[in-house]
């Protein structure tokens, strides 16, 4: 018998893995044009906890803060493993 639920969850890791590349892409990005100047992360709703998550595994190097709006501070429960071990986050995704 064939279980859907791992394959849902591994998509939504993936789908997760994917948001947090593309704010590494941006975080770098403004980093290259702002010559070192603080970067204020600014980030709505699930991207406010997937910022948490980037900064976590990835630190806070040239990030002066990080303001969400309508964020759930909580991950979903298929994201457990970043509450788990944050750092765990850059061998799956980055």
């Amino acid at each position: 018998m064939v279980h859907a639920m791992p394959l849902f969850q591994n998509s939504r890791i993936h789908a997760s893995c994917r948001y947090l590349k593309r704010i590494d892409d941006a975080v770098n990005l403004v980093k290259t044009q702002t010559d070192g100047a603080p970067i204020t992360l600014l980030a709505h709703s699930a991207g406010g906890w997937l910022s948490r998550v980037y900064l976590l595994s990835k630190g806070t190097t040239g990030i002066d803060r990080l303001v969400t709006i309508g964020s759930p501070h909580s991950p979903p429960p298929q994201v457990h493993w970043y509450v788990m071990s944050p750092s765990a986050a850059p061998q799956f995704c980055y």
